[in-house]
């Protein structure tokens, strides 16, 4: 009797794996769009026999284990950054580039002008009116110079305006990690809910990479110590530097 019931146990045990194996790949389905989600697999180890005459007590649920790379991770952090970088200077070239004006169009049409006068003053000296519009392209020039000024310092003034909003969303951010750190610290990386923390934390670091360079180590937790200098051991966003 015992021997039946032994191999009834097993094999409910191994019905249960493969129930909970279904329910890890229809969570894989549903979460196919989810932002910073990653594919889970599921862990399954063999179950030891309570018995010497048998082979073994079947297969038993260790959890589901997310696929994650960390060295993927990294480069992926890396190029947002490097993106991000790149889309900023570009954005802010382009402001730049407004009040510049287009080649011919601008301060260099200005500067021909004013030097052209010269060219005509110093081929007819005694002429009033080239000495007038000498002056009249000297009064334009100072004016081009001066608007161009103007529209620059307003780009400077937007530009520390979106300085000061991205420190705010860096410090939320890190806010974020902290709180994520310590929820993980409590929590099995092998429990649906240490895989959600453990998404969560690297969709919202992924998302501190687009503000600022940073370097990101993951624990042995799921956590991440981050360090925005990229040198040295790298820092928790909630403390000090981690042992």
């Amino acid at each position: 009797m015992s021997g039946l019931l032994g191999m009834l146990s097993m094999a409910a045990r191994s019905l249960d794996a493969q129930r909970f194996g279904l329910d890890v790949v229809g969570q894989n389905i549903a979460n196919v769009n989810t932002p910073g989600y990653t594919k889970r697999v599921t862990e399954l180890a063999a179950a030891p026999s309570t018995d010497r005459w048998s082979a073994g007590g079947g297969g038993e649920i260790v959890g589901a284990r997310s696929m994650r790379h960390r060295l993927i991770d990294r480069r992926v952090r890396d190029e947002v950054s490097s993106q991000q970088r790149g889309n900023a200077i570009s954005q802010q070239l382009g402001v730049v580039e407004v009040p510049v004006g287009r080649a011919g169009g601008s301060l260099d049409a200005a500067l021909d002008d004013f030097f052209d006068a010269f060219a005509t003053l110093a081929d007819t000296p005694t002429s009033a009116s080239a000495r007038q519009e000498v002056v009249l392209q000297g009064e334009a020039l100072g004016k081009a110079f001066a608007d161009v000024a103007d529209r620059l310092s307003s780009a400077r003034r937007d530009a520390d305006m979106q300085v000061r909003s991205s420190v705010e969303q860096i410090n939320e951010l890190t806010r974020r990690i902290a709180s994520l750190n310590e929820q993980l610290s409590g929590t099995s990386a092998s429990t649906p809910e240490g895989a959600h923390l453990r998404d969560e934390v690297n969709r919202v670091v992924e998302q501190l990479a687009g503000y600022v360079a940073i370097n990101a180590v993951e624990r042995e937790n799921g956590g991440v110590d981050t360090d925005f200098s990229g040198r040295g051991p790298p820092r928790s966003p909630g403390g000090a530097r981690p042992p």
